[in-house]
């Protein structure tokens, strides 16, 4: 590798330096919007909603999330503070969270424990040459969203009945437009399919301390298409668990049979029984007859299933010596 002349090392050097005092720039900015009493406010008030409070109990905050003279009063300050820093410092980057894709940004503003209050900006490009969404999500949390500016058009489902493996949806068409405020819980949510250039909503979501599965349905039947953990920590445990299957790890085959015979999360546990079976058979089929005679147990039934389906494709495994499943 060719070395730098020393004059580009000086201006390599400089470049670093210059961005790092760049960065301090909007971090500062940043900080001085939060300490500012408005925001001062708006920040007890979240946490105070974080806290379990009713957000009309939280009156800063519900203001925000029903006027867009408040909301544009209380962020103005940030979002121009901001833009005009980054203009002067472009290798300074957004000190606060955020991610964009496929025209959908998302900025979060504030955030206390299991609550945050975000803007998210929809540009047309994101529906560009995009069908109609054929399936909905429903998480289980507390979200408010207000309309700042732009327009478009979607839909608002509410789960009105259940089945087995299924659910009753109540779908009904929803414009957007400046000032409309929208509710959900763990039963309704909403799809966007069209916007008029550019939509801003603010959001305000809070998770309760034990949030339950996000579940996805189909819309034109409602059949259950996919179901995941509503917990940060079990998801990244499960993402653990199929990478620890997709490696071929075999030397985990036994810990993951003692998560599926343990206590934790019905998602979890499942996933762990499912890789403990394609990384050794005789280990897994060893913690799905366990799970089989644990009666009470959300996973007795579908372990059963599963169970007798692979008896009648794998006969020789009914066979095999008993091997305890270690929990």
């Amino acid at each position: 590798m060719p070395r730098l002349m020393r004059s580009d090392r000086v201006r390599v050097r400089s470049q670093a330096i210059g961005a790092m005092s760049s960065q301090s720039v909007v971090e500062r900015l940043r900080d001085q919007w939060r300490g500012s009493p408005p925001v001062a406010q708006l920040l007890e008030s979240l946490e105070a909603y974080a806290g379990g409070n009713p957000l009309d109990d939280c009156a800063i905050l519900a203001e925000c999330l029903t006027s867009t003279a408040t909301a544009r009063r209380l962020l103005s300050p940030l979002i121009d503070g901001l833009c005009a820093a980054l203009r002067d410092h472009p290798f300074a980057h957004v000190p606060l969270r955020h991610r964009f894709a496929r025209g959908v940004s998302v900025l979060e503003l504030v955030r206390s424990a299991g609550a945050s209050m975000s803007l998210v900006v929809y540009e047309t490009a994101a529906f560009d040459g995009r069908e109609a969404a054929p399936s909905i999500a429903f998480a289980d949390e507390e979200r408010h969203e207000l309309c700042l500016s732009g327009a478009g058009s979607g839909r608002i489902a509410t789960v009105v009945g259940e089945r087995e493996d299924r659910v009753v949806l109540d779908v009904r068409s929803l414009a957007f437009e400046q000032q409309s405020i929208l509710a959900f819980d763990c039963s309704s949510s909403r799809i966007i399919d069209r916007v008029d250039g550019h939509l801003a909503i603010l959001r305000l979501a809070r998770l309760p301390q034990s949030p339950g599965p996000t579940r996805e349905f189909r819309l034109s039947d409602g059949r259950l298409l996919h179901c995941a953990s509503g917990c940060r920590r079990d998801s990244r445990d499960e993402m653990a668990v199929a990478l620890l299957g997709r490696m071929n790890r075999r030397d985990a085959a036994e810990p993951l049979a003692a998560i599926a015979c343990g206590k934790g999360a019905e998602h979890l546990r499942w996933q762990a029984v499912r890789n403990s079976l394609a990384l050794d058979s005789l280990v897994g089929f060893a913690a799905l007859e366990v799970l089989v005679g644990k009666d009470g147990d959300e996973l007795s039934v579908p372990a059963a299933k599963l169970y007798r389906q692979l008896v009648e494709q794998y006969p020789e495994l009914a066979r095999t010596e008993k091997q305890p499943c270690l929990t």
